[in-house]
Order: structure tokens, then sequence, then C-alpha cells
């Protein structure tokens, strides 16, 4: 986000150079479009965003892909960037995962996320949403989002076939 603040800040100020020695009309219009680009895209984002609803979703057992956020957006303005951090712990161990979601959301409808989390260990997890952040449609402004979800699951490592003979021995 950085270094995309700093692009737009070098291309605004290039503009700006360009207007002053040439003091055309095309020049003063290029410096008003850059600066009203990232303007506007900070009044998209602080537009848009208000009405999300966000939710967990687990299907009880882990597998690849069975962790998804939800994100339903009840407005008519999308969001164009979406990060979601979520921790999985081991009710057992204590052990914590953190991964991080990306995607966008549309407008007056919902986004399904999915989070990529491979518990080490058997036992029984708890998945919980941490931050969310929306972006600007140029990614230079965030703003956080209310959310709260936690979701249980219990996981199981694959288990090996076993073959059990009873010989008896009579002498």
């Amino acid at each position: 986000m950085i270094k995309r603040r700093i692009a737009w800040g070098i291309i605004i100020i290039a503009a700006g150079i360009a207007y002053l020695f040439s003091n055309e009309t095309v020049t003063l219009a290029l410096l008003i479009a850059c600066v009203a680009v990232p303007l506007f895209s900070g009044i998209m984002l602080a537009a848009s965003g208000r009405k999300l609803k966000i939710r967990l979703e687990t299907s009880g057992e882990s597998e690849a892909g069975s962790f998804r956020v939800i994100i339903e957006n009840g407005s008519i303005l999308p969001v164009s960037g979406a990060q979601v951090e979520t921790a999985c712990s081991n009710l057992r161990t204590g052990e914590v995962q953190k991964a991080a979601a990306e995607g966008y959301v549309k407008a007056k409808g919902e986004t399904k996320i999915p989070v990529n989390i491979v518990p080490v260990h058997s036992g029984r997890y708890e998945m919980s949403i941490g931050d969310v952040f929306l972006y600007d449609p140029l990614k230079l402004f965030r703003k956080k989002a209310e959310a709260e979800g936690k979701a249980g699951f219990t996981f199981a490592k694959d288990l090996f076939d076993t073959e059990l003979k009873i010989v008896s021995s009579s002498s």
C-alpha cells in the first residue's frame, strides 16, 4: 500500500511539473485527472462496505477447501477488495495458526472466500475471524470492518488400516 501511495504521489508531482513547464490545457486536464482518480477511489471506499455481514463456515471436518469466510453485501456499491485474517487454535495444545484470505464482494450479493489452513495435530479446533480490512480499487486506502465469528471443528489424521490375527497356541 505504501508503494502504491508513493507511485501515485510521483505521478501527481510529474503531472504538476508538466503543467508548470507547458502551461497548456491538456497538462492541466492530466493534473486534474491524476488528483481526481485517487480521490474518487477513496470516496468509493468510504461509501462502500456499510452493510456487510461476515460469517465463518466450516463443514465440521477438516478437509481441503472446507473453510470459508462468507461476506454478504447489502449495499448497491461493491467492495473492490476485502482481506480477512483468520486464526485456527487447537483447544488441546493452544497452538494457533493464522491465515489471511482476500477477495472482492459484489453489490447486493455474497462472496465465499476459501481459507487455506490445514491443522497439524488431531483434535478439536476453533476457528475465528480476526481483522477484516476493506480496500479501495487502487489499494491506496483501507478501512477496518467489524466482524466477529467463531466455528468449531474436529480434525482427525488419516489412520492406516490394521490387520489383527489371533493365534492360539494349543499344546
